[in-house]
Parts: structure tokens; C-alpha cells; sequence
């Protein structure tokens, strides 16, 4: 295992449905995570859009934007190799839309991890929009159908898990998914986890 990992939280100053605004404060932070050492960079749930855009998320305008918003910060990724990324996005699988965390290293987008738990309470209607990723069969996507330039495979699953290097293993969990009663096999096999919204980075499939 890694002796040592210098793990950093962005709260980027998110503008509701802005992804332009957005992507470049996240891109902003990503550099300067570099520029500090930093190993593991995590922003937000659905960072590049927003979280309250409400029925905005069955807009394509904003959809389209936001895969634009995803590619680019991949592309930024490139200039910043020693940073891994884990950052909440939406994301068109199946005909259905998620709500996921990504892993992005190195200019590659590694996996998406959808949210399972959905809340359905309060301000907290997220099943207006986007599906559960428990019953998603769906293993792995190319990058170009996710409009991402490059030609190779984005692992898809909950249950990710992905190498640091040297025994270290990153867990994704986005929000209720990190419940104590929820991915406990997950939580079980990584050395350390981000919940937030989420190689040298293959995907460790279980």
C-alpha cells in the first residue's frame, strides 16, 4: 500500500446549468492540485452541471453541454497526469440517464460509477430524472459514444474499484450510496474511498 496519498476536496463555485463557467473553475483546480502535490482531487456530485437543474436534466442542451464539459476536463487531465480526478457527472447509458461518478486520470476517463440509492424525498427528487444503476447490466462504454475523443473502453459499474499503485485501492460511492448498509462488498476490498458527488488507474473488477 502507498505510505503516503495527499488527498484534496474542490468545492468549485458551482453556477446552476452554467457547464461553461463550471468546467473551467474545475479545470482552475485541477492545476492548481498539481501545482500543491496533491494525488486524489474530488469535486462535487454532478459538478459540471449543478445539482438543482432540475427539469433542466431533460434538456439535450444541457445534456450535450455537459458531455462537452466531461470531455474537456478529460483533456485537462492530460497536462496534469500525476492528479487523479473524481467528479460527479451525468451520463446517457442504455437510453437512460445517471447520475455517476467519474474517474479521470492521465487524459482518460476510467470508469463511471452510477448512484444506486435514488432519494425520492423532500427537495430530494432525483427520480424525476435520472435511473438507478442497480439493475444497469451495462460493463463498459467506448469513449466515443460518451463523445470523448480517444478510442478505448470506460469501465461502467457500482461497484468499481480502481488501482492507486502499490495495494492502494480507490472505492467510488456517490451520496446515500455510502450508507453503512449499502456496498458493504465494496467498502470491504478498497483501501480508501470517495464519496462526493467520485490510473496508472486500470479498473479492478471484482
Amino acid at each position: 500500500m502507498l505510505d503516503y496519498i495527499r488527498i484534496a476536496c474542490a468545492v468549485p463555485p458551482v453556477q446552476v446549468g452554467n457547464v461553461t463557467q463550471n468546467v473551467r473553475a474545475i479545470c482552475g483546480m485541477i492545476g492548481d492540485a498539481d501545482e500543491k502535490g496533491v494525488d486524489v482531487l474530488v469535486f462535487p456530485e454532478l459538478a459540471v452541471t449543478g445539482y438543482t437543474c432540475a427539469d433542466l436534466f431533460f434538456q439535450d442542451a444541457l445534456l450535450d453541454a455537459a458531455n462537452r464539459g466531461l470531455d474537456e476536463i478529460v483533456r485537462c487531465s492530460a497536462d496534469h497526469p500525476g492528479v487523479t480526478v473524481a467528479i460527479g457527472v451525468t451520463a446517457e447509458l442504455t437510453g437512460q440517464l445517471y447520475n455517476c461518478g467519474a474517474v479521470i486520470s492521465g487524459g482518460m476517463l476510467r470508469g463511471l460509477v452510477p448512484k444506486t440509492f435514488i432519494p425520492n424525498y423532500s427537495e430530494f427528487y432525483e427520480r424525476r430524472w435520472f435511473t438507478s444503476g442497480e439493475d444497469l447490466k451495462l460493463t463498459g462504454i467506448s469513449a466515443r459514444a460518451l463523445g470523448l475523443d480517444g478510442d478505448y473502453s470506460v469501465a461502467v459499474g457500482r461497484d468499481l474499484l480502481f488501482s492507486l499503485g502499490e495495494g492502494t485501492i480507490l472505492g467510488v460511492e456517490v451520496c446515500e450510496d455510502l450508507s453503512p448498509l449499502k456496498g458493504v462488498r465494496t467498502k470491504a476490498e478498497a483501501s480508501l474511498f470517495k464519496n462526493g458527488p467520485p490510473c496508472r488507474l486500470p479498473p479492478c473488477r471484482r
